[in-house]
């Protein structure tokens, strides 16, 4: 919207398939659904803990250098903070495994064959196993 009070918001992908689009994130944040799933259960925490090792990034060499330089400026990251709108939710293990299977139960039988085959390359540069 280029409005200064939309930064840092992202629209939500249908959660079609969700199984198979590691990793998780705006930005490949969470290399696990679980992972993603437990950031939005308290993503104040989960900012003040995440570690940029567990992104899971495509080798793009002339971008690297800028992928976590929000992290590293101090107002930025009162900004990114200042963003987070999500109120805190506690939810047992086994209702986070029951959330996880669910989104799993959202996977089409005919996209886990890959009806149209298997990409060599995607966009991303991400392996394609």
């Amino acid at each position: 919207s280029d409005r200064l009070k939309d930064a840092y918001r992202f629209r939500t992908p249908s959660l079609r398939n969700v199984a198979l689009t590691a990793p998780y994130g705006h930005n490949g944040a969470y290399p696990t659904l679980e992972g993603i799933v437990q950031h939005h259960l308290n993503p104040r925490q989960a900012f003040e803990e995440w570690d940029k090792a567990q992104a899971n990034l495509p080798a793009v060499p002339w971008l690297a250098a800028t992928d976590f330089l929000p992290f590293q400026d101090q107002r930025e990251r009162a900004r990114l903070k200042a963003a987070i709108d999500i109120t805190p939710r506690d939810m047992s293990e086994s209702d986070v495994g029951a959330l996880i299977a669910f989104l799993g139960s959202l996977t089409g039988t005919k996209s886990v064959s890959g009806r149209l085959g298997r990409p060599a390359v995607v966009p991303s540069g991400l392996v394609v196993d």
